[in-house]
């Protein structure tokens, strides 16, 4: 049996960090109902580009397998059918910017008088205190504000993002870390729990050994592109044939080693270069001269030989090249989806946790917006009703999508 199985999570996110937190939960064996606005014909990430056949691969990857119910926040027999739901829910996930669950009435203090054992985790850009709370948020001002920028690249070329929505990722896993943590405290105890992430906050976390090392001695950190900072050579090097060898050789037992396997076993006696901290203070002398010695070398029997010398090293690979390795295939990184509309498979990333017991899902089913609305529904309400309070939305939706779309 999976960890959450039986656990009912009501997700009232979108974009992308508060999507990963649920995808994680429901990895878990969680229930995911997700509940989309219709006025804007549902999460946005519905529509971010590319959109082919009606689906964004973008959506497909941040909410696949989840079920899909239509919520006007502003309508109030919404609202009631929604705080019935909160009865039996076990977690309710966020991520709107903070004031809008007040907007709503729907904050914490309203729906743990409902269900005191009820764990809420709202994940927003600066968190739901301090002069920025209600400061608007995405992806990349955060990674600027967090100082992420200075570190990524090579300085001497300005700020550069990190190449993934990395504040988006990592805030979603500390959201998952953090309602996992409150589930089993409330196991123990029965007692609910509020949980307040800030993509900012977890941005700093992520950077802590930078953060770390400025408190110390007071050096900026800045970015050194490829190159390590504290260690060399870890860099790519030149091979024949315009390829790379990303190498790492953090230990002076390797560096040695690598070099009696270029055929230069002198290099380690050299005094720039005969300790760690000898060798990262002349890195400018040192990676010139291993990188004139590597051209000359093939790319495959450079990584023929570190390998047997069971040195670190890599091809560098693109996304394609690296979902073709034999080691991805073997641990099966892909999962498919399914679309309501068409007989195709597409494919998303599979849940990285292999677990004693636990059944990893390699497969999902993705709904349309609201397409579970009147089945999940059903059992808090009759169905004239939901055909009262809900067919007029599922009227506009149509045009409102493919609105959307275009």
């Amino acid at each position: 049996m999976n960890p959450l199985h039986g656990y009912k999570i009501l997700d009232l996110t979108q974009n992308l960090c508060g999507p990963i937190c649920t995808n994680i939960l429901e990895d878990m064996g969680a229930e995911i109902i997700k509940f989309e606005n219709p006025k804007q014909g549902g999460d946005t990430g519905r529509y971010t580009s590319p959109v082919i056949d009606g689906i964004a691969s973008y959506y497909m990857a941040s909410s696949r397998g989840k079920k899909s119910v239509i919520i006007d926040y502003n309508n109030p027999a919404h609202k009631e059918i929604f705080l019935k739901m909160v009865k039996d829910a076990n977690v309710v996930v966020e991520n709107f910017r903070p004031g809008s669950m007040e907007k709503f009435g729907l904050t914490y203090d309203v729906l743990k008088e409902i269900n005191p054992g009820l764990i809420m985790t709202s994940i927003s850009g600066y968190g739901q205190q301090g002069p920025w709370a209600k400061k608007a948020a995405y992806d990349n001002a955060v990674q600027a504000a967090s100082g992420i920028m200075t570190v990524t690249g090579d300085w001497k070329e300005g700020p550069m993002k990190v190449g993934i929505s990395m504040a988006d990722v990592v805030s979603g896993l500390w959201g998952a870390i953090a309602t996992l943590s409150a589930i089993a405290r409330y196991e123990r105890t029965g007692e609910g729990a509020y949980v307040d992430i800030s993509m900012l906050d977890s941005m700093l976390m992520a950077e802590d050994t930078l953060v770390a090392r400025y408190m110390f001695d007071g050096q900026t950190p800045r970015g050194n592109g490829n190159k390590h900072l504290l260690v060399s050579p870890s860099q790519p090097v030149p091979c024949k044939n315009n390829e790379s060898v990303f190498i790492v050789l953090a230990m002076q037992p390797q560096f040695a080693s690598f070099c009696e396997g270029i055929g230069h076993p002198e290099l380690p006696q050299d005094p720039r270069f005969d300790t760690m901290k000898h060798r990262f203070e002349h890195r400018d002398e040192l990676e010139p001269i291993i990188c004139d010695i590597t051209k000359e070398w093939e790319a495959s029997d450079l990584c023929a030989m570190m390998e047997e010398r069971r040195l670190v090293y890599s091809m560098i690979n693109t996304i394609p090249q690296a979902l073709e390795l034999d080691q991805v295939k073997e641990r099966k990184v892909l999962a498919t989806v399914s679309w309501p509309e068409d007989d195709k498979e597409y494919y998303v990333g599979a849940t990285p946790v292999h677990m004693s017991g636990m059944e990893r899902p390699m497969h999902y089913n993705m709904s349309k917006v609201g397409q579970d609305t009147f089945d999940i529904l059903s059992e808090y309400a009759d169905m004239d009703t939901l055909h009262k309070i809900y067919d007029s939305y599922f009227e506009a939706l149509p045009d409102i999508v493919a609105d959307k779309i275009k």
